[in-house]
């Protein structure tokens, strides 16, 4: 029998419990929005993520795949196109558990994107789609199994459509499968408070975007940095019992792992 060296058993255990630790923490599934690699690619924020563990992506719309291969992640791909992103969701590991921000309001178009959802098994459509539209929206999550859920911008914003948890509230009422796809840095530029907010969702959330926001609104900032709640937030979902993912959130930047990398630790060592 060959020995193994101690030394080369332990650091093997080491990886392997670095690997597994840095994956989620106890509380929470978390993943990654492609927003901060809006100015890169996709294949950038897939190398940037792997050490971390992150392999649930948001990706949002027209996001490009690589450098040399330029295609943008949406409903109007061709077969080939495709056939491209495919391969490239399974080299990296890579699971498309949320796409968005959605507008969409003629049902023809509607229907494509939950076909296009479909095929590539992604978890949860996140929308800002006007009311009326909304019975499309749940009519094609039955049809497809898709989940489906609102976003909020901002108070101030000019695109906000459900910026108060009220409003989300009161347009999934009617609905079974429509339900919310929150964003609390939103609700801090909008100085709501965050707990309160998740705490009137409570049952109604498949996902939520997280983002700690500069004092000033002026731009997203590495956790624990900013005016967001995240202690609280997190602990007010620790109680909530709260299973879905949350989506670490932060503006387009050239590099943006120096940015996500931190905040993506921040959630993966809470306790």
């Amino acid at each position: 029998m060959v020995g193994f060296p101690l030394k080369g058993l332990f650091a093997a255990v080491a990886g392997i419990f670095l690997l597994c630790s840095c994956c989620r923490c106890e509380e929470f599934r978390i993943g990654a929005t492609s927003y901060a690699w809006k100015n890169s690619t996709l294949e950038r924020m897939a190398e940037d993520m792997a050490p971390l563990g992150v392999r649930d992506f948001f990706i949002f719309q027209n996001a490009k795949l690589s450098g040399s291969e330029p295609l943008r992640f949406s409903p109007k791909l061709d077969a080939a196109s495709r056939a491209a992103f495919k391969r490239f969701f399974k080299k990296y590991g890579i699971n498309v558990a949320g796409y968005g921000h959605v507008r969409l309001s003629k049902e023809a178009d509607i229907k494509e994107l939950f076909e296009f959802a479909k095929e590539f098994c992604i978890g949860t459509l996140c929308i800002e789609a006007p009311r009326e539209s909304l019975p499309l929206y749940e009519k094609y999550s039955a049809l497809t199994g898709v989940r489906v859920g609102l976003y909020n911008h901002g108070i101030k914003s000019s695109e906000a459509v459900y910026p108060r948890p009220e409003d989300m509230l009161s347009a999934v009422e009617p609905f079974k499968l429509v339900r919310t796809f929150p964003d609390i840095g939103h609700w801090a530029r909008s100085d709501l408070d965050q707990v309160e907010c998740l705490k009137k969702l409570e049952g109604k959330m498949y996902n939520i975007h997280i983002q700690d926001v500069a004092f000033d609104n002026s731009d997203c900032v590495i956790f624990g940095t900013g005016k967001s709640n995240l202690k609280g937030v997190l602990e007010e979902l620790k109680r909530q019992k709260f299973k879905g993912i949350l989506f670490v959130m932060f503006t387009a930047k050239p590099d943006a792992v120096k940015y996500m990398a931190p905040c993506v630790r921040y959630l993966q060592n809470y306790r």
